[in-house]
């Protein structure tokens, strides 16, 4: 059953080598390595070259957009696995990774499979994304936005690809794939290992970015813009933490002689004392210092 791997590379010379090897010593074997560069001036191609004289499972893609979206979907085009993941080029995986995805989505003969996650913070690693057993999801809202640390079944989701948005694209992409309404399970391991960066992208708060955006924006853009942020509010509301930027966005809208009748009911719908969110983030905040702990004392945790 052979499964496609999707990495785009970036400028990714520093980690690449570490993220091809930890996929290199997967125990299900049958599998493609499809490295897709997505312009980069540094020696990640070379780095691509050295390992595709060493196994022909290993395809080098070009792709001239720069984006981690149509980086990702020139490797779906290409892609002739039965199912596909996505592994980010500064990211490593369990050597179980492929093996027990696939059990796991057999078991309940599922669409797609989600597996626990490990985000290295510099020495410390902070578990996110894990169970203590395999279930099946009645809620397809718990999964998480991002894309990798899923096994995808490419007969059900080959034609959904990814927005060519420098930001968000990881969260819309999964938007599409939930809407799908597919059969969906979780695996109870901590297979995917995701070095974070405090000077990450991802560690800022995109929502912050795109309000900013909004308060320049011109009508056509403001109304388009303010469409899409409400659809991903109406799917997933914890998003709706940013009640204050919503408010404001509000009053803009009015402004500009815009309707505020889905802003209104969202804002409504999700809203939520400002008190109570500084009380989770403390508590988020809190676990994280002893996740670790957690860790070794409790769950399924495989990844070196």
């Amino acid at each position: 059953m052979t499964v496609s791997i999707i990495v785009p590379i970036y400028n990714s010379e520093k980690y690449l080598a570490d993220c091809i090897e930890s996929i290199m010593m997967q125990r299900h074997i049958d599998f493609e390595l499809l490295l897709v560069d997505n312009g980069s001036t540094d020696k990640s191609v070379d780095i691509c070259n050295e390992y595709i004289k060493r196994d022909s499972r290993i395809r080098l893609l070009r792709e001239e957009t720069r984006g981690t979206g149509p980086a990702r979907n020139k490797g779906l085009i290409a892609a002739k696995g039965e199912y596909f993941t996505f592994v980010d080029s500064d990211d490593y995986v369990s050597e179980n990774y492929v093996s027990r995805m696939l059990e796991c989505i057999k078991k309940f003969d599922a669409d797609l499979v989600e597996c626990g996650a490990v985000f290295m913070l510099g020495s410390r690693d902070i578990l996110r994304y894990v169970s203590h057993e395999e279930y099946e999801v009645r809620d397809q809202k718990i999964l998480s936005d991002t894309v990798w640390g899923k096994l995808y079944k490419t007969e059900t989701f080959k034609e959904i690809r990814f927005n060519n948005d420098r930001m968000g694209e990881d969260a819309s992409y999964t938007r599409k794939i939930k809407r799908k309404g597919a059969k969906c399970c979780m695996c109870e391991y901590c297979l995917y290992g995701c070095r974070s960066y405090l000077d990450s992208i991802t560690q800022i708060k995109p929502d912050r970015r795109f309000f900013k955006m909004m308060r320049n924006a011109d009508e056509e853009l403001f109304s388009s813009k303010t469409d899409e942020l409400l659809e991903a509010l109406e799917f997933r509301h914890e998003e709706a933490v940013y009640i204050k930027e919503l408010k404001k966005l509000k009053k803009m809208e009015r402004e500009r002689y815009l309707n505020t009748g889905r802003l209104d009911r969202v804002i409504n719908e999700n809203k939520k004392p400002f008190l109570v969110y500084t009380v989770l983030r403390i508590r988020l905040q809190l676990n994280r210092l002893f996740a670790a702990i957690k860790i070794r004392s409790g769950y399924k945790y495989v990844l070196d």
